[in-house]
């Protein structure tokens, strides 16, 4: 766990909202018009397949998606390139690093879509407790495998959203 330290007070200066769950495969497809994940046709009797996260997508992939969320549910996109909001207009979205791309801005006053930052992500994901003595996200210090899937209870696959406890924020996975 040395990666993580050491640790450090943060403060996060504005209110926000964050989803309760992980972007579905369903969610994705149907703002971007495609699917990237690995996880597509695994096999999981039990599960909907189009209920599990989205994963193999690119930082790039996600600001477009973003800024097309924001676009459909009538918000102000956060991601632009050059001053220009409009994904469409910003090309194809790129495969490795690129230059242009890599020019993107995000304005935090914009009421639209965005992903977090990595200080309200921690604050979401341990639910503004302040356990800071283990890798735990899940606010809570009981049984970890209540809240979260991860390599040794996963089967090595994706997993339907929201069927672990959420935290306390109501947060799941």
């Amino acid at each position: 766990f040395t990666d993580t330290l050491p640790v450090h007070e943060v403060t996060i200066l504005n209110d926000f909202y964050i989803q309760d769950h992980e972007v579905t495969q369903e969610e994705f497809e149907s703002i971007m018009g495609f699917n990237p994940s690995f996880y597509v046709n695994k096999d999981s009797p039990s599960e909907e397949q189009k209920n599990r996260p989205v994963e193999q997508v690119s930082w790039y992939e996600a600001i477009v998606y973003c800024n097309k969320l924001s676009e459909k549910e009538g918000f102000t996109p956060c991601y632009s390139i050059n001053g220009n909001k409009n994904p469409d207009e910003w090309g194809e979205i790129p495969f490795i690093n690129d230059d242009k791309w890599n020019q993107v801005e995000c304005d935090f006053n914009a009421n639209g879509f965005r992903l977090p930052t990595e200080s309200e992500w921690e604050y979401a994901a341990r639910a503004g407790n302040q356990n800071t003595s283990g890798p735990f996200y899940s606010g809570t210090k009981t049984d970890i495998s209540e809240y979260v899937w991860f390599l040794e209870n996963s089967d090595s696959l994706t997993h339907e959203i929201k069927t672990k406890k959420p935290n306390e924020f109501g947060l799941y996975d």
